[in-house]
């Protein structure tokens, strides 16, 4: 066996393992798409978890809470008969709904929170937002969103509530 033969037979060994490694990429590829599109769909639920214990957490803060239940009624919808306390109990429940509002809202803008799951939140926030305090908080400023949220929000409030709709679910 001549040198040249031995080079022969090394470039064909050599491309051989080329076209494995090749192979083997491609499973390894293919098997990565699969885990990030599983990881993907856990993450879209977990987002839709989230939406539903926003919900569940809030109604049973209110319901467990008779104090707070009359404060979010009278806040809402007539705000001149709260005193200073409950005045402001009433702008940190309102605080405690948008800072976890605005958690779902990024949610739904990386895509995590699908546009069904998402709007009965925009619909709640136009509605609360229609109300004559929770307007004049959203309006005094100083909350911490971030800059897209309070554009959202703005947004919604230009809107004005659904007719058909009752402001956070509270009889008026």
């Amino acid at each position: 066996m001549t040198l040249q033969d031995l080079g022969s037979i090394g470039e064909f060994v050599g491309a051989v393992a080329v076209v494995v490694s090749l192979i083997y990429l491609a499973v390894q590829i293919r098997q990565n798409t699969h885990q990030l599109e599983h990881n993907a769909e856990v993450l879209r639920a977990n987002a839709e978890l989230d939406s539903a214990r926003l919900s569940t957490d809030w109604n049973a803060q209110l319901a467990g809470d008779a104090e707070l239940t009359r404060i979010w009624g009278v806040g809402l919808n007539d705000p001149s008969r709260l005193d200073a306390m409950t005045g402001a109990r009433m702008g940190m429940m309102l605080g405690s709904l948008f800072y976890r509002l605005e958690g779902l809202y990024r949610l739904h803008r990386r895509g995590f929170l699908p546009e069904e799951s998402w709007l009965p939140w925009e619909q709640l926030m136009r509605n609360v937002l229609s109300t004559p305090f929770a307007r004049a908080w959203w309006e005094s400023g100083g909350h911490p969103f971030s800059q897209s949220f309070h554009q959202r929000v703005d947004e919604l409030v230009a809107m004005g509530a659904d007719p058909s709709s009752r402001a956070g679910g509270v009889e008026r």
